[in-house]
């Protein structure tokens, strides 16, 4: 998954269209993307996919809010 698909899966998110980013997200294996698969299943409260998915990450669960995550991932993919 490029950068751009990455930031558009963001976008998505945004809109809260989380059924459509999570049909983009679960075809692809790359850090980036499991991070905003957990940062996404944080949002829908479901913290056991969650937790799993920080972990393929890399990451632990940050103590900020959803919206500071989200941010913070599209910062990074924009400086990649």
């Amino acid at each position: 998954m490029s950068k751009d698909e990455l930031i558009e899966v963001i976008e998505l998110i945004e809109e809260e269209n989380f059924e459509e980013a999570l049909v983009f997200l679960k075809h692809f294996d790359s850090p980036e993307a499991a991070w905003i698969q957990a940062c996404l299943f944080r949002k829908l409260g479901d913290k056991w996919d969650s937790d799993y998915w920080y972990d393929k990450a890399g990451l632990t669960a940050p103590s900020y809010s959803f919206d500071t995550e989200l941010s913070e991932i599209k910062a990074l993919l924009n400086n990649l």
